[in-house]
């Protein structure tokens, strides 16, 4: 099987997995919007956030580093990996374990130290699974995975359902995470064929060490972005408000959750593989750019034009208050999907530090204008200037990944203007039925907005539409291939 055909089949898997799994994710988040309290939801993401900025630490640069590497020796390094992020592991749970309950306190709620404890639980089997993730990754063998994944998340999302419907409140949205988690770790040792030696691979320390330390410079740094405005949020309006954000963000999240890893996962090594012919990483990179833009950027307009339809029907009348920060979060979210790629490029390319010095430099004035927004603006406010400072920050990335790659800044721009351009027609021609909600409103709504972006697209930017086709033509597997080209 050619490359492209295995990435596409694994693509297809990918896409599977991930509808089936935002369908399920979906029903259930409908129901425990209803059976729990936004203070609820408040606390999981607060205690949430500790959670992903210690993952962060440990985990970021693993899996790149394994399907960077190239080299011989590749199970010993593996094994190296494997003890590594283990031993690194231990070290920060034991500090977070320490620093849980002043943590608790600052944020004046007791449940958070027991929510912590069991989500700390799972993490330390996330990190154990990361070295079967990435050799699933790294061979483009996404099947076995995907299998895993879907049947543990279906039992997961039952298990919150249950436990909600039971009285466990709060701790039903944690509980199941912590016992599936070593049964998931378990299994994917099982199915990849990989079982750690006794051998710690020393030798192999330092070399991961110099590769991970800039992803992981950079990913803390991200993380304090992208997550430093639920723990201010919270600081200045209180866990309840910061229920009311952490859902729309996680409403708005669904797209670029679901479609960006499944175009990560699979471009990621084929980047790798061909990182010593920069105009190949040129070329494919911007079919990146052209395959995220043309997935994400409709979906999540349909998301901002039928968010309060959505919104109150999922989630109830309570979560009215979502609505906007939805609506201002999917907006910057156009920009994230967009520019998502690069710091995967910085990576593969072996330039891991470019992205860690620019988010270095990105840190301190995205959390002078969070401070500023939370201390002088409303709430709906201080949201808006969040996201517009991310999605400036985002695009600050379209200056740098041409100088890298010597190219020019204007070639990244025309791979997707197109489709922005096609969208932005399409949100004039709902503007008359914007104020009407109802089913067949959120509908005739949806229709027109896509019959409008297809046919500028098909009328105005047919280059850029041809191009996207023949970009995923190759990919289609052989028993699709029939049905969509023939």
């Amino acid at each position: 099987m050619s490359l492209s055909k295995k990435a596409g089949t694994a693509s297809l898997l990918l896409l599977i997995r991930r509808v089936w799994g935002a369908g399920v994710t979906f029903l259930v988040m409908a129901y425990l919007a209803r059976e729990l309290s936004t203070e609820d939801f408040g606390i999981l993401a607060i205690s949430t956030v500790l959670i992903e900025f210690i993952s962060t630490v440990v985990v970021s640069g693993i899996s790149e580093y394994a399907i960077f590497y190239n080299g011989d020796n590749k199970r010993a390094v593996l094994n190296a990996i494997f003890w590594f992020s283990l031993v690194a592991s231990l070290l920060v749970i034991l500090i977070v374990i320490l620093l849980t309950p002043f943590w608790a306190d600052y944020y004046g709620s007791e449940q958070i130290a027991p929510i912590v404890y069991l989500l700390l639980f799972a993490f330390v089997f996330q990190v154990l699974g990361e070295v079967p993730i990435a050799i699933f990754k790294k061979e483009i063998n996404f099947k076995p995975l995907i299998t895993i994944q879907m049947i543990f998340n279906i039992l997961t999302n039952l298990g919150k359902v249950g436990l909600a419907f039971s009285g466990f409140g709060v701790f039903s949205l944690a509980i199941p995470t912590a016992v599936f988690a070593p049964l998931i770790t378990i299994t994917l040792f099982w199915k990849s064929g990989f079982f750690p030696k006794r051998d710690w691979g020393f030798k192999y320390w330092k070399s991961i060490i110099e590769y991970t330390k800039f992803v992981i410079g950079q990913r803390v740094l991200n993380r304090i972005v992208s997550q430093g405005d639920q723990l201010i949020l919270g600081t200045f309006w209180g866990i309840d408000l910061l229920g009311v954000y952490a859902l729309a963000s996680q409403f708005a999240n669904l797209v670029p959750s679901y479609f960006i890893p499944i175009i990560q996962n699979v471009t990621s090594p084929i980047l790798a593989k061909n990182n010593h012919d920069l105009e190949k990483v040129k070329f494919h990179f911007k079919k990146v750019l052209r395959s995220i833009s043309y997935a994400c950027i409709p979906l999540l307009v349909l998301i901002i034009i039928n968010a309060e339809y959505l919104v109150l029907t999922i989630y109830g009348p309570k979560w009215s208050g979502a609505v906007l920060p939805c609506q201002l979060i999917a907006a910057y979210l156009i920009i994230r999907c967009v520019t998502s790629p690069t710091a995967g490029l910085y990576n593969v390319l072996g330039k891991p530090k470019v992205g860690f010095y620019f988010t270095l430099a990105y840190v301190p004035i995205f959390l002078i204008a969070l401070f500023l927004a939370c201390s002088y603006l409303d709430f709906n406010e201080a949201i808006f200037v969040i996201c517009l400072v991310k999605a400036l920050g985002g695009l600050a990335h379209f200056i740098i990944v041409p100088r890298i790659t010597n190219d020019k800044i204007a070639s990244l721009f025309r791979v997707v203007l197109p489709i922005f351009m096609a969208s932005g027609l399409g949100i004039l021609a709902t503007i008359p039925l914007t104020d009407y909600s109802g089913i067949f409103y959120f509908s005739i709504r949806s229709l027109i907005f896509m019959i409008v972006t297809f046919l500028s697209l098909r009328l105005i930017w047919k280059t850029s539409l041809s191009t996207f086709i023949n970009d995923i033509k190759p990919m289609v597997p052989n028993r699709l291939e029939k049905l969509f080209w023939k």
